[in-house]
């Protein structure tokens, strides 16, 4: 049983943070790093062609954007 002092902690505690404020913080900190989100949109073929590349990755978002920026960077000489 618990005691009167461990549900004074309990109820001292704030509330655990929801996914979608963990996500906002998330975004905001890659806003305040200087990073950029740009919506694209893919041609049927080449949507295809990634999704069977990225079939299978452990980290298929982070293997997306890694390729994204080699091309984008491949693209301009950098």
């Amino acid at each position: 049983m618990r005691s009167l002092s461990d549900l004074r902690d309990v109820m001292d505690k704030p509330p655990p943070k929801t996914n979608a404020h963990r996500q906002k913080e998330w975004r905001d900190k890659r806003k305040a790093d200087g990073y950029e989100m740009h919506t694209v949109w893919l041609d049927p073929d080449v949507a295809e062609h990634l999704n069977k590349y990225l079939d299978g990755s452990e980290k298929p978002q982070a293997e997306r954007t890694r390729l994204i920026n080699e091309a984008v960077r491949a693209m301009l000489g950098k």
